[in-house]
């Protein structure tokens, strides 16, 4: 007789559930490298910009382009705060998320551990049950003890 799990639909569910989980953390995970990235993008741009500010003034420039430096630079510095502000934005779903997928994983753990335990309850049992099964097969070929 083979083993069959009884919980085995729920342990299947858990794992889907639990990988469901995992694949939305990695999902944040992603986001946020790409956010990080752009930030860090931003921030060259914020710098190189800025020296080329310092270069054009350097040389004596008209006001307006003055204006227009200045308008580049603010708006440079307005993304990367806004950068800044989705990565935590990110950060903080990407703590959730990873509670979530914590808590469904130990849900899955828990019908693992109860699987293993109920395969070596089992395994016990066939152990036995073919021992037995020698043991009346080595009466039956030599005879009962005392005949």
């Amino acid at each position: 007789m083979a083993f069959r799990f009884t919980l085995a639909a729920p342990l299947r569910l858990r794992q889907s559930m639990e990988r469901r989980e995992y694949l939305a953390l990695e999902k944040i995970q992603s986001e946020i490298a790409a956010t990080r990235l752009e930030l860090t993008q931003a921030g060259q741009e914020l710098l190189a910009e800025a020296e080329q500010f310092k270069r054009e003034i350097s040389g004596g420039v008209p006001a307006i382009h003055l204006h227009c430096w200045s308008q580049r630079i603010k708006s440079l510095e307005d993304r990367r705060e806004q950068l800044q502000a989705r990565l935590q934005r990110q950060e903080e779903s990407r703590q959730q998320q990873l509670a979530v997928w914590v808590e469904a994983r130990q849900k899955r753990e828990i019908l693992d551990k109860l699987r293993e335990q109920q395969l070596r309850l089992y395994q016990r049992a066939e152990a036995r049950r073919e021992q037995i099964l020698l043991d009346n097969f080595a009466l039956l070929r030599h005879g009962k003890p005392g005949d």
